[in-house]
Parts: structure tokens; C-alpha cells; sequence
């Protein structure tokens, strides 16, 4: 689908990050009449114009929708109306919530960097993503995924430090730079 075709259907609403439909004309519906087309671009307009497009929900807390009878998730489809082309890799939630599509919200990164932007597991007992306790040691220790390797960053006695050179390095190793808020 070109991604053109999302300007040409949706207006955006930038303070929900929503897609609204615009009205439709009767020659953008088959019919084998114009009557038919008329009557059938009543029923869609007076349906759906005007109205929050995808909002439906994949169980996962992305919203999606369908275009033409093609499955799409809103995030890709905002970026696509406002960047005119498609995102190249995956769209990250940059706030980690699924369902907040403001475009100040979305960026296009790569599969990894998206896997680093995952909250904290429920079982993490100290608190911060890539902060564990080493018991032989009895310390805390900080460690990143680092294209597929866990690479150590070190050993401390309090598991702020340890998050602080998790911070660090993500900002070095994943985000390449140090202006990048990590949640």
C-alpha cells in the first residue's frame, strides 16, 4: 500500500495521535451503478467520516485497523502520514505505551533498539532493566545486550550505580548518543 494513500483517507488529530477517516467520494466505491455508488458512499460516510480510525485493539495494546481489507497497526500508519513513506524497521513507543501514537511518541528503530526500550520485567527483583545481584560476589551487577551478547559493565555495591552504567550504556551502545531519555 503506497503510503501516499493515508493522507488521502485520514486526517491526523494531533492531540489523541489518531487517524480520523475523511469522507469518501462515490467513485472511490465498486458498484455496478452511480446510484449504487451514491448510496453506498452515504451508508460508509455517515459510518465512519469524521470518526477515530483503528480502534480496534490486538490484544497487545497496539491499535489497528484495516485499510481496503489489509490488516495495519496505527503507529505505522501515523508515521506514514507523516514522513509520506512507510518506517523502515519497527516503531517504538518511546513512552512504552502502545496506545499513545503522537508522532513525538514514535520512532523508527531498529529490532534491537525496540527490545531495549521494554519495561522492566516483573520478575526483577532490583528495580531496573539490566541490574541483577550477583550472590557470589554479593554485589550488584549491571549488564546490556549488545547486538545479541550480554556485555558486563561492572560490579557495585548499590544498584543505583549499577543502573546509572546501564543508562550509560544504553545510551552508547543502543541509542548512539547521550541525548536519549531512557525509561
Amino acid at each position: 500500500m503506497d503510503a501516499k494513500l493515508i493522507r488521502e483517507l485520514f486526517d491526523y488529530d494531533k492531540d489523541h495521535g489518531r487517524l480520523i477517516w475523511k469522507a469518501r467520494k462515490p467513485d472511490s466505491f465498486a458498484a455496478s451503478s452511480e446510484a449504487e455508488r451514491k448510496r453506498i458512499c452515504a451508508i460508509w460516510n455517515a459510518k465512519f467520516s469524521g470518526k477515530f480510525a483503528m480502534s480496534e485493539t490486538n490484544g497487545n495494546g497496539y491499535l489497528r485497523g484495516s485499510i481496503f481489507n489489509k490488516k495495519v497497526y496505527l503507529h505505522r500508519c501515523v508515521w506514514a502520514w507523516h514522513h509520506g513513506a512507510w518506517p523502515v524497521n519497527v516503531i517504538d513507543h518511546v513512552n512504552g505505551n502502545r496506545s499513545d501514537n503522537r508522532i513525538e511518541n514514535l520512532r523508527d528503530v531498529s529490532r534491537s533498539q525496540n527490545c531495549h526500550n521494554k519495561p522492566t520485567p516483573a520478575n526483577n527483583k532490583s528495580g531496573f532493566k539490566g541490574v541483577s545481584w550477583d550472590n557470589g560476589r554479593k554485589k550488584w551487577l549491571a549488564q546490556i545486550r549488545v547486538e545479541g551478547k550480554n556485555k558486563t559493565l561492572g560490579h557495585y555495591d548499590n544498584k543505583e550505580d549499577a543502573r546509572d552504567a546501564y543508562v550509560k550504556a544504553s545510551k552508547r551502545f543502543v541509542w548512539g548518543g547521550e541525548n536519549v531519555h531512557i525509561y
